[in-house]
């Protein structure tokens, strides 16, 4: 059904009549009508449901040449809902009577005309149809429905669709013809409506394929759990493995791999996309977790491709959380992968639902980007990380100057944009090398890997991957490559280089404010007081992040300027630890020795900020499993205050790294960055120093925060 504005009508005389009701002295005939038990259909006087099944039943049981080739036409009115809505169900009922009659008139005699259901009619004919006549017959019925009706200054273009059955023979029953009609007319709904669809063997193969899919679907959502396999993401500079898109692995009852499409089709048909969604969601971001916890050095994200209906969800953003919840996986590790064309299906309704994922910290990427349309302008309101080209531009590459030239654009709208580019289907080192020199950034494909086991893709992290030569290829000299802004060098300290360290830091709360305000930018009457809070708490965190870099500053030119004073220490350890286990919604072991209860002079706020960075890295580091232990040691003039973890620990050959001020600039060892270094800074301030140590042989890490303790008349300036 196609809706379309139209103007008033000028005056009563010139106005199109809403509808041709029936007579009331038709309507009045059939409500007087005796019929026996569920025959009739009380608003049409057709036969009902049950009627028409035992009349066809009737009919092809008793054979002979009348049925030698029996043809069933399913009618069904196009978004009949729109009908009810425009006109009100009094309008609809006439519109449906109004139907009955006209199909009546143009069916041929002797045909079974019946109402099927609430806008379904059924026509049956025993005339010696085949299948090309059926098929122009049905035109017909079609042809007679399709009509404009006017209705509060809207004009409705009511059409219909068609599913057509033609049985050679009094071989089939009644019920068969009538379910495989429907599944003719569910095709013809899938393909665009208003047309007619034949029912044969290959359609009757493709549904029981559906209905096989749809079981296994079930039975997915059922067990809680679903297998997948992870794609390796790479690096292009150096071929580093980066990331993973996560993809379903499913076989059907023989054995055979069903792909991906085809369990997303069946899970959005069959109303189980939510739940599906959310186990991949677990699934995946569990597997991420434990990457994380094997090589806490690397950051590995994983990627997981969301469906139509799952953006359309306005309980998406609530999914996510919770999968990233109980995983114990950061925000930043998650990336989320959307079709563009899906995407385009409602720009606003993305742009609202992307804001609410992206201030929530996740990563957010178009798939198959060159396929959907998008218009730059689209693209620029949507809150984007990154692009993936899509593969059918990669395939020709370095050859096709068509593609070529598509990627390049590509890179343009990305740097305009400050997005990210990656492209899939990466086969050859050819395809690799056109792709580096036009700027892509990242990529995947069987050059490097197949989609394998979680398991097997940490392996190959662990074990650096494969890294293929890149050859020289020269670029047409009409393909310019646009290069992304140059993301710094990975020596030195200088300052574009420490806030490029710290980007993935200040881009969580940044994203946050940003999400926030695209969202009431879209929803201008949306209540806004619930968001102070967020949005506060985001600016607060940027300021932060400021002030770190001003004291590491500070320390390097020896102005820190400490607010000291007498501290109780035991009292405020346990206020810091207190405070995390809140915070962090997880246990901390804390311990304090009986000699330790002192005090200290102190700058407290800025000790209790190395203790947070201290027990927060603990934790990250660690296993989830483990909790971090805090324990408070007396130790002649000093007091140390040490957090342990159980994790890969630091080889002390390489315990130099971990207090560069950007430190994280290297990236073979984990907690670097600058956090280590203001602690250290800080403590050597106080006349201490931040002490290490394995806590096991082969691994863990205690870190001492060790402090002069306050002496006995000491005078206090």
């Amino acid at each position: 059904m196609k809706v379309g504005s139209v103007p008033p009508p000028s005056t009563p005389e010139t106005a199109v009549p809403r509808l041709a009701a029936a007579s009331p002295a038709r309507l009045t005939a059939v409500a007087g009508v005796e019929h026996g038990p569920a025959r009739r259909d009380a608003l049409t006087g057709l036969l009902d449901r049950h009627g028409l099944i035992g009349e066809l039943d009737r009919r092809t049981a008793s054979g002979g040449p009348a049925m030698s080739s029996a043809a069933v036409l399913l009618l069904d009115i196009d978004d009949f809902r729109l009908v009810n809505e425009a006109l009100g169900l009094v309008g609809g009922d006439e519109l449906i009577v109004r139907s009955a009659d006209v199909l009546q008139q143009v069916a041929h005699p002797g045909d079974i005309v019946g109402r099927f259901a609430g806008d379904s009619f059924v026509v049956c004919c025993g005339h010696g149809l085949d299948e090309a006549r059926a098929e122009r017959y049905a035109e017909q019925l079609r042809g007679a429905l399709a009509r404009v009706v006017r209705a509060d200054g809207y004009e409705l273009d009511v059409c219909a669709s068609a599913g057509i059955v033609v049985s050679e023979g009094a071989t089939s029953g009644a019920h068969e013809l009538v379910q495989q009609a429907e599944t003719a007319l569910a095709r013809a709904k899938e393909e665009g409506k208003d047309r007619s669809w034949l029912y044969d063997e290959a359609l009757w193969q493709c549904r029981q394929r559906q209905l096989q899919v749809v079981a296994l679907v079930r039975t997915i959502v059922s067990a809680g759990d679903v297998e997948l396999a992870y794609q390796p993401g790479v690096r292009l500079a150096d071929q580093a493995i980066i990331g993973a898109e996560a993809l379903l692995r499913v076989v059907d009852e023989d054995g055979a791999p069903v792909p991906a499409a085809e369990l997303v089709a069946a899970a959005e048909s069959s109303g189980s996309m939510r739940a599906l969604g959310q186990i991949v969601l677990r699934s995946a971001c569990r597997e991420a977790a434990r990457w994380k916890q094997a090589v806490p050095e690397r950051r590995i994200a994983v990627a997981v491709n969301l469906s139509a209906s799952q953006l359309a969800d306005p309980r998406l953003p609530a999914d996510v959380a919770a999968a990233l919840q109980s995983s114990g996986l950061e925000p930043s590790r998650l990336c989320l992968e959307i079709a563009e064309s899906v995407l385009m299906e409602d720009p606003a309704r993305s742009t609202r639902q992307l804001a609410q994922l992206h201030m929530r910290g996740v990563h957010l990427s178009v798939d198959d980007f060159g396929t959907g349309f998008s218009s730059l302008a689209s693209l620029e309101r949507l809150p984007l990380d990154s692009i993936k080209a899509d593969r059918s531009f990669v395939v020709g590459l370095p050859d096709r100057a068509e593609d070529l030239s598509i990627i390049s654009a590509m890179m343009g709208v990305a740097a305009a944009l400050g997005l990210n580019v990656g492209a899939v289907g990466i086969e050859n080192d050819r395809q690799l090398s056109a792709l580096l020199a036009l700027g892509c950034g990242y990529g995947q494909g069987h050059l490097w890997s197949r989609a394998v086991s979680g398991a097997e893709l940490l392996a190959l992290v662990e074990s650096g991957g494969h890294e293929v030569a890149v050859p020289e290829v020269t670029l047409p000299a009409q393909v310019e490559a646009t290069r992304l802004p140059d993301q710094g060098s990975t020596e030195g300290e200088a300052l574009d280089s420490a806030f490029h360290t710290l980007a993935h830091e200040i881009r969580t709360p940044l994203t946050l404010v940003m999400g926030y305000a695209s969202l009431l930018e879209e929803t201008p009457d949306l209540e806004s007081a619930e968001y102070a809070t967020s949005i506060r708490k985001a600016g607060e965190r940027i300021r932060r992040l400021v002030r770190n870099l001003e004291e590491a500053r500070d320390i390097d030119a020896g102005t820190f300027v400490l607010e000291r004073a007498p501290v109780a220490v035991r009292p405020m350890v346990e206020r810091v630890v207190e405070d995390l286990c809140g915070a962090m919604g997880a246990a901390i072991e804390l311990e304090v020795a009986a000699d330790a209860d002192v005090e200290a002079l102190l700058d407290e706020a800025s000790i209790e900020q190395v203790l947070v960075n201290l027990v927060v890295n603990a934790k990250k580091y660690g296993p989830a499993s483990v909790a971090p232990a805090v324990r408070v040691d007396r130790s002649g003039d000093w007091v140390d205050i040490s957090v342990a973890d159980d994790g890969p620990g630091i080889a002390h050959d390489q315990l130099g790294l971990i207090f560069r001020k950007y430190g994280r600039l290297d990236h073979s060892i984990p907690g670097t960055g600058l956090g280590l270094y203001l602690a250290r800074g800080t403590a050597r301030a106080h006349g201490g120093e931040i002490l290490y140590r394995r806590r096991h042989p082969q691994h863990g890490s205690v870190f001492t925060l060790r402090v002069p303790v306050l002496a006995a008349g000491r005078v206090v300036e």
